[in-house]
């Protein structure tokens, strides 16, 4: 029983901290999509539009930015509109949480 206890007890100190790191990734992606929203929607209506669509695909092809090159999810070479458009849920979820 003690050494069941103890086993418990090191897998949560083994697996505490992996949880926390992956809440922090969440919380940075969705930081960086809300970046590159405000960038981007140059109507500021607080989404991707179909006519903002083509900006974002031509800066996706011109730069080297990391976290424009994250959104090419199926690692195609380049973004659909699903792709875009998942900046439209990041920009929503993290004004929930701002209004929470």
């Amino acid at each position: 029983m003690k050494r069941l206890l103890l086993a418990l007890a090191a897998a949560s100190l083994v697996l505490a901290p992996a949880a926390h790191a992956a809440k922090g990734d969440r919380k940075k992606a969705t930081e960086t999509n809300s970046a590159l929203l405000k960038k981007f929607d140059t109507n500021a209506n607080g989404k991707i539009d179909a006519d903002e669509m083509e900006g974002v695909r031509k800066a996706f092809t011109d730069t080297t930015d990391e976290s424009l090159k994250a959104l090419d999810k199926d690692h195609d070479g380049k973004l659909s509109d699903t792709e875009i458009t998942s900046l439209n849920a990041g920009a929503k979820k993290a004004k929930v949480k701002k209004n929470k």
